[in-house]
């Protein structure tokens, strides 16, 4: 079995489901979502971590969902996408030169934390988006669990 948990302002969404093998069809078992006080969370992460984690357990507990991992997701207005073109270079120098591309583009500073991942390879050149996101925002997310 999976979990998938989306947090957006005022609500978080649950997705449990399940395959019979890797690479086989997926069905989803259980759905479902619950509300909670938008002043808990803002651009900086979750400001009540406490009261937080206990609602989500109580859900997660009172729904019997028992997944120790999950795939985690953050709706946040603070999060930036951006679709780059990058040139087809070694893997070890494509991070660098993604974060590069996107500090530059964008004026960010070195707080925030960036992930990517190659859509498509074009010739010599290859098509990634790239996701930033503050890094106070990720810690205070992650500090529920």
């Amino acid at each position: 079995m999976a979990l998938s948990l989306e947090i957006r302002s005022g609500f978080v969404y649950m997705v449990e489901s399940k395959s019979k093998s890797k690479s086989g069809p997926i069905s989803i078992s259980k759905t479902l979502f619950f509300e909670f006080p938008e002043s808990w969370i803002d651009n900086q992460g979750v400001r009540e971590v406490d009261e937080f984690g206990e609602m989500l357990a109580q859900h997660l507990t009172k729904n019997n969902i028992r997944e120790k991992d999950c795939i985690f997701c953050i709706n946040n207005s603070s999060i930036i996408y951006r679709e780059l073109m990058i040139p087809k270079i070694d893997d070890k120098k494509t991070p660098f030169i993604v974060r590069s591309e996107m500090m530059n583009a964008l004026n960010l500073t070195p707080d925030y934390i960036m992930d990517f991942i190659v859509l498509e390879e074009i010739q010599k050149e290859e098509e990634a988006i790239a996701v930033e996101v503050p890094e106070k925002a990720v810690e205070n997310e992650s500090k529920e669990n």
